[in-house]
């Protein structure tokens, strides 16, 4: 039997009400084991022989306050080994800079205290502090890689983050320099300014993807002027924090990092978990397939001997059979195209199209389909994904059409950016499924005379992504759907 987890809180909390509030909220997080001193000079001789998961630390207490205890702990060489969240009654910036330099997780006001706001708070500081410790372990010092062409905003980086952990910093103010050195070495973290001369931010960091580079940091990009579309093209490039350096204190690029650092490392174990699931998947679906093709072939094999009524039903279980044996070889593809990073060559997209239009020819010539190609650029890609993609949105052009599907496909380069379009004049797609018609198994149409499977666009995705693109549905009022692909341009 698993062994369950009580952690071990400590809180030092000079108000009974304060405390009883602190142990209701933390009863309902997780059952734990609370010890409480009022003073926190009682606090530190149980700190030399306990070990705690958690400390809970009142900024105001009486004869010694928070800091100084915090201080008081560092001189005597103690090991706290577990996060600190300090409370206050009132707010003070500077008080929260001080804490924060001494290494505590967060610091909280107590008339904002909820059971949302402690909740979240918990479980982020010790997120963040057993991240920080497993980086620690595994390396002496933490790596820190600043692109950043201002020696003056460097130096204010590489003061602060000194004063946040221990930690070696490389610097460069090209971005095509960094890049060499991500080549060769692996860094914790990345602080990248986006005006860089040469390669700006974002051109750098759709390199860095496009060589498959910095795949174990997180990237925190820092800017002279905001920018919505900018700030969201970098989130799209999985850029978790994106700064105005006119806002930028040391709390903010504390929080900041922490904030990157947590959301990278949430992201990191949803891939692990998805990369397991893909392997029992392909698993399942390899296994699958032998018996179905010794069905196929028994039932072929009998079809021979029997009548009519015997034969059409020989016949059905055959057509299940290629459906199930069709329905196997998309999901092997969906998942063998998430497991890996595709080599990416110079692609001439008028040759990927021309290629898919050539494997559907059949179903362009029953359906009378009526297909558009304007000129089309070169980008790097890969070439048999690339053609399953407009294979799948032309297929599903002629697919879900009413009649004579009539399909445009142009393309723009627009901001460094590739920009694709399909339109079509089919049925359409429902304005509220259109982030859900890329989930794998979910059809475009519930109507059951059009086959499908779910898979194909929901593959489209996986190869977009695959290529540092975007993929989205834009429905259109005069009906149909039009198709935006976004790949970048370089």
């Amino acid at each position: 039997m698993e062994e369950k987890y009580n952690p071990h809180i400590l809180i030092i909390e000079d108000s009974k009400d304060d405390f009883e509030l602190y142990s209701r909220i933390l009863g309902k997080i997780f059952t734990c084991e609370i010890e409480w001193h009022m003073f926190a000079e009682s606090a530190i001789e149980p700190l030399k022989i306990k070990k705690y998961d958690l400390i809970l630390l009142d900024y105001r207490l009486t004869s010694m306050n928070g800091l100084d205890f915090i201080l008081k702990v560092n001189s005597m060489s103690l090991d706290l080994g577990c996060p600190v969240i300090a409370l206050t009654g009132q707010g003070d910036e500077n008080i929260a800079v001080k804490f924060m330099k001494l290494g505590v997780c967060d610091y909280i006001q107590k008339n904002q205290i909820t059971f949302e706001s402690l909740s979240s708070s918990i479980h982020n500081a010790l997120e963040s502090f057993h991240k920080k410790r497993e980086v620690s372990k595994s390396r002496e010092k933490f790596q820190v890689l600043i692109i950043e062409n201002s020696k003056e905003d460097f130096q204010w980086y590489q003061d602060t983050l000194k004063q946040i952990f221990e930690c070696e910093i490389d610097w460069h103010t090209s971005a095509q320099s960094a890049i060499e050195s991500l080549r060769v070495k692996k860094y914790d973290l990345i602080l990248l300014e986006y005006q860089l001369q040469g390669m700006n931010g974002l051109d750098c960091v759709r390199k860095i993807r496009s060589m498959n580079l910095a795949a174990d940091c997180p990237i925190i990009v820092s800017t002279r002027h905001g920018n919505e579309d900018i700030a969201v093209e970098f989130m799209h490039l999985e850029v978790f924090e994106y700064i105005q350096k006119s806002h930028l204190s040391f709390e903010s690029l504390l929080r900041s990092i922490y904030a990157a650092l947590d959301a990278f490392y949430k992201k990191k174990l949803e891939k692990e978990k998805q990369a397991d699931l893909s392997r029992f998947a392909h698993t399942i679906a390899h296994d699958l397939k032998s018996p179905l093709g010794r069905i196929a072939a028994y039932s072929k094999l009998i079809s021979k001997k029997y009548n009519t009524m015997e034969f059409s039903y020989l016949q059905d279980i055959q057509e299940d059979v290629e459906y199930m044996t069709h329905f196997l070889n998309n999901l092997l593809l969906y998942i063998e195209l998430g497991r890996s990073a595709l080599e990416k060559t110079d692609i001439d997209l008028n040759k990927i199209v021309e290629q898919s239009m050539h494997n559907l020819e059949l179903e362009i010539q029953e359906k009378n389909a009526n297909i558009h190609v304007s000129s089309l650029p070169k980008m790097k890609g890969h070439r048999v994904a690339l053609v399953q993609l407009f294979q799948n949105l032309i297929g599903n052009s002629i697919k879900f059409s009413r009649v004579n599907p009539v399909i445009e496909i142009s393309a723009q380069i627009k901001n460094y950016n590739i920009i694709v379009t399909i339109t079509d004049n089919g049925i359409g797609v429902d304005p509220q499924l259109t982030e859900e018609v890329f989930k794998p198994f979910i059809r475009v149409s519930s109507k059951n005379d059009i086959p499908g499977m779910g898979l194909g666009l929901a593959l489209c995705k996986t190869i977009t992504e695959q290529h540092q693109g975007t993929i989205e549905i834009i429905p259109r009022l005069e009906g149909g759907t039009k198709i935006n692909i976004v790949f970048p341009d370089f």
